[in-house]
């Protein structure tokens, strides 16, 4: 079905033959379709973009988190093991007076 700006367009070519003004039209018709789905399909990019930088974003955050949380681990286990030798130390020293 043609729209109003179509037809109107149509009659304007009245003196162009149709055979030469409809394909005219369907390809005027076709490049707007083209580029309507062009701009949908670069919104939609546009959207997902958007989506995948704000997961970076939490990403890096839980990242900072985890490396913190690893580094207090990494020192709680270096304080017990310290302790551990100490404690092994001390009873070695009592076996030994």
């Amino acid at each position: 079905m043609m729209s109003l700006g179509q037809i109107l367009v149509l009659e304007s070519l009245a003196a162009i033959p149709l055979a030469i003004a409809l394909p005219l039209l369907a390809a005027r018709a076709s490049s707007s379709d083209r580029e309507k789905e062009l701009r949908a399909a670069l919104a939609a990019r546009e959207a997902r973009i958007e989506q995948l930088e704000k997961k970076l974003v939490e990403y890096e955050e839980l990242s900072k988190d985890l490396q913190k949380r690893l580094k207090q681990l990494e020192q709680e286990h270096s304080r017990k093991l310290e302790q551990e030798v100490e404690r092994v130390k001390q009873e070695y020293e009592a076996k030994l007076r």
